[in-house]
């Protein structure tokens, strides 16, 4: 694995999953709380990119996937579990 499933600037790196992440976290409250999920939500999109997979045909697999890679990356429970949630608050 590499480090770049979590892209320091994902936005310039993510078609269509990044436009839509964008577009959802312009809902969010406070500048703060829009910064908190942008750190969080860009990862998904980026990962989905750098296997070539539209975030919008995936499947939870894909997501398991995605979480394996960044325990392997070293990301502790409590980061992956806030990524989680984030993405899932998107999908919903």
């Amino acid at each position: 694995m590499s480090a770049d499933l979590v892209p320091a600037h994902p936005i310039e790196d993510v078609d269509q999953g990044g436009e839509l992440a964008r577009a959802f976290n312009v809902t969010r409250g406070s500048p703060a709380t829009r910064d908190s999920y942008a750190r969080d939500l860009w990862s998904w999109p980026g990962y989905c990119a750098w296997v070539g997979l539209d975030p919008l045909d995936a499947w939870p697999g894909n997501v398991s996937m995605w979480l394996a890679a960044l325990t392997e990356l070293g990301e502790a429970g409590t980061t992956r579990a806030r990524r989680l949630a984030a993405v899932s608050s998107w999908y919903a």
